[in-house]
Formats: structure tokens, sequence, C-alpha cells
């Protein structure tokens, strides 16, 4: 989940934890997934922290690639790529990082092992 859907699920203002977290008042744990660019918390650590106190060790940072990485390595469209995964003719994502997990409308956003850490299933279709 996003650093906006942690805020959600502990009840504290997604702006009043920003200004709190830089001014040092606060303890946040770093994110432990990162989709691409995109940063976000596992369902795990989001359970584990409770504001206000104290910190803890949190599992360290797992990189996923995101729909436009993956379609870029395949050398496909990022349309493609989706309409591949949606045929079942390659892995559903591993992960996603979306605001809200209570919000069925909430924007997911979907990450993938790298290839050197899937088993090898031949070619795409």
């Amino acid at each position: 989940m996003s650093l906006r859907g942690l805020c959600r699920r502990v009840g504290i203002d997604y702006y009043s934890l920003c200004q709190r977290k830089y001014t040092k008042t606060l303890w946040v744990p770093g994110s432990d997934i990162r989709i691409g660019k995109r940063q976000g918390f596992s369902k795990h650590v989001s359970q584990l922290w409770i504001p206000g106190e104290p910190p803890f060790e949190r599992p360290p940072t797992v990189d996923y690639l995101g729909a436009q990485q993956m379609a870029r390595l395949r050398d496909i469209s990022a349309a493609r790529w989706w309409a591949l995964v949606h045929a079942g003719d390659v892995d559903r994502p591993a992960v996603g990082i979306v605001d809200d997990l209570d919000d069925p409308e909430a924007t997911e956003i979907s990450g993938w092992e790298p290839p050197s850490t899937q088993p090898s299933t031949g070619s795409l279709p």
C-alpha cells in the first residue's frame, strides 16, 4: 500500500503525517516494496506500524518491475503486455501498491519479479 493508504489504515491525516514525518516527531517505517519508481509498504509492515510506538526492524526493500518495464523488456507495448496478462499467457503481477486496500475502485500499481528471479518458461506468445 502507499503512504496515503498507510495513513488511512492507522487513522492519521496524510498531510499531517507528512509534516510530522519531516519534523522528526513521528517515526514512519521506510517502504519495503518498490515498483519502478513507486514505493510502498507490504501488508506485513503496514500491520506492524503503530504511530507513536518505537521503531522496528523492517524487511529489506524488494524491487519489482512495473508493466511498462516488463513491456520494454519484451519489446512490446504496455497494452500488449496487459493483453498477455489478462489472457493468462504471462504471470499475473506478484505485488501491487494501492492507496486503500478496502476500496475496490482504488488504482493499483502492479509489479512483477525481475526476469532473473522468474523461472524460465520459454518465449512469449
